[in-house]
């Protein structure tokens, strides 16, 4: 059978003391619930848990913000249809009004000129609203990109923290394990 890591850091220990160090390993991983260890892992693990939320509001964001927008684009779809409709009709009032009335066409075509204007009017209206809507969207489109980012970065210096905490922790454990190791070997020289 192959010796592990562990049986080689109690090679030269004699048996008592290979049963204390073994012991002592297994108090140190398991630890205290309210230990360091512990806390550490479950701040961690709430962290994780936070972090993984993240994509998932933005999803929610992503959709609520589409079907906003699919909404406004029905309503003004509908509210352009309902301006056709109004128009036609007054076309057709229109028509009807020069047909019968000959003497009215001065009158008339002053009435159809207003509501041509105000047609205008309103399409220059929806056009500059059409068009807001889009620096906006691309506003918004820039900003959840800056976030992202943003976010991205505080990921990347996160992981940079905890990778150099890792190696500092992992460093102070070897140093209190060859420490250990020392003190026992001058125990058993002497």
């Amino acid at each position: 059978m192959d010796d592990t890591c562990f049986d080689l850091l109690c090679k030269d220990m004699a048996a008592d003391e290979a049963k204390l160090f073994r012991k002592m390993m297994t108090e140190w991983s398991d630890g205290d619930e309210n230990g360091f260890p512990v806390q550490l892992a479950l701040l961690t693990r709430v962290q994780w848990r936070a972090a993984a939320k993240i994509p998932l509001l933005v999803s929610k964001a992503r959709e609520q913000f589409t079907a906003d927008f699919v909404e406004h684009r029905q309503e003004i779809i509908h509210l352009v249809s309902g301006f056709e409709e109004a128009i036609a009709s007054k076309l057709k009032a229109v028509e009807t009004v020069v047909t019968k009335h000959d003497k009215n066409t001065h009158f008339t075509l002053a009435e159809m000129r207003s509501a041509l204007a105000n047609a205008e009017t309103v399409g220059k209206r929806i056009k500059a609203e059409l068009e807001e809507g889009s620096i906006a969207w691309k506003q918004s489109r820039a900003d959840f990109e800056a976030e992202r980012q943003m976010l991205e970065k505080a990921r990347n210096d996160l992981e940079a923290h905890t990778n150099r905490r890792d190696w500092v922790w992992f460093g102070l454990a070897l140093a209190g394990v060859l420490a250990i190791g020392v003190a026992i070997g001058l125990c058993v020289a002497r």
